[in-house]
């Protein structure tokens, strides 16, 4: 992501408050800049934190007030956006935050970055329990070596089924048709990119259930991601997110497994015995379109082909496989999705095969 210039970014402003403020993009969410006082309540460091985008700190329950107050910054709203919310600290504890949004702008006039102004507020009542039933606060380590484990624990909420668990052990009760996505999202978590993710969980009894997870990456001092901190949250009680009927879920996995095949939405849909507008409420009450649920699956396989790449792997050649007839929209969208172009993936991934051929020549 590139940051403004210096001289461009209020920082005397930002650190000269008693209160948490930070800058950043509008489009990826990443944190350019945050003060001491953020830093401090947050206890992320300066490095940590510009990894970090910051609507991934948000608790998922309320990434959609978050992201409509964001909506309403960049549609021009006359007066700063005002709202709470809580925060996830790097010791895995909520924050709950006033939180003012304003626009910052760029020479041509349009919104180019976001100031964010975030006091701590007292608890409220419900705020009593440590941590939300259906909530799961929990640190996975990197693991040292390509085969190893890592090692997972549980911060707050439930604890685990097994005493010896690991990530393997808990993604056993993913459902098979969101595990590849779940999978893919510790990965790019372990490559330093933070994502939210909805997927289903199935229990003892074989019933389903809805999760929404985020993952953010830690490292220390700008190096290698150390471990990850994750957020789970059961939503499967809130309005709209019940189970999916079985042709929805048929029509889901339809978009899931042949991402790569040209489709037409509606023509899929009467395959699986389900209706066009049936498809369209299904997705609108997850705050997402169709169309955007199957581009994000594509950007998925894009971001994986790419961080694994070979020595004949290139941008327009991931771009045509993953579906995507235009490569400028395509740069665009994968970097509004994990931070950064595509062409920055392909070139770490090139310069880790290069330090792993080093290594393996000594």
């Amino acid at each position: 992501m590139s940051t403004p210039e210096n001289g461009s970014m209020p920082h005397l402003l930002l650190d000269g408050i008693s209160i948490g403020a930070a800058l950043f993009d509008p489009h990826s969410g990443r944190i350019a800049y945050a003060n001491d006082a953020l830093r401090r309540t947050l206890q992320y460091d300066a490095e940590e934190l510009t990894q970090l985008a910051l609507h991934n700190l948000v608790h998922p329950e309320h990434h959609d007030a978050w992201f409509a107050n964001l909506k309403n910054v960049l549609n021009g709203a006359p007066d700063p956006c005002r709202f709470e919310t809580r925060y996830l600290a790097k010791d895995g504890r909520f924050v709950r935050m006033r939180t003012v949004q304003s626009g910052v702008r760029g020479e041509c006039g349009a919104v180019a970055w976001i100031s964010c102004l975030l006091e701590e507020a007292p608890a409220m009542p419900d705020d009593i329990s440590p941590t939300p039933a259906g909530v799961t606060i929990w640190r996975w380590s990197a693991p040292e070596h390509s085969d190893g484990a890592g090692a997972y624990r549980v911060l707050a909420g439930p604890a685990p089924e097994f005493s010896e668990a690991t990530i393997d052990t808990l993604t056993k009760s993913i459902h098979p048709d969101d595990l590849d996505q779940a999978q893919a999202l510790l990965r790019r978590g372990l490559s330093g990119t933070a994502g939210t993710l909805a997927y289903r969980h199935l229990n003892g009894d074989g019933r389903v259930r809805w999760t929404r997870q985020a993952v953010n990456p830690v490292s220390e001092g700008g190096g290698p991601v150390t471990h990850l901190i994750g957020i789970s949250v059961d939503v499967t009680a809130q309005p709209g997110r019940g189970d999916a009927s079985e042709s929805m879920l048929r029509f889901i996995q339809h978009l899931q497994t042949r991402w790569n095949k040209p489709l037409v939405v509606a023509d899929v849909a009467r395959q699986h015995g389900v209706s066009l507008r049936a498809v369209q409420k299904h997705f609108a009450l997850r705050g997402i379109t169709v169309a955007d649920f199957l581009k994000r699956i594509r950007l998925v396989h894009a971001y994986d082909m790419l961080a694994e790449a070979g020595s004949r792997t290139t941008v327009t050649k991931v771009c045509a496989k993953c579906g995507f007839g235009n490569l400028g929209h395509f740069a665009r969208d994968y970097r509004s999705e994990f931070g950064e172009l595509p062409s920055d993936t392909l070139l770490r991934a090139r310069m880790r095969h290069r330090a792993l051929s080093r290594d393996g020549n000594r």
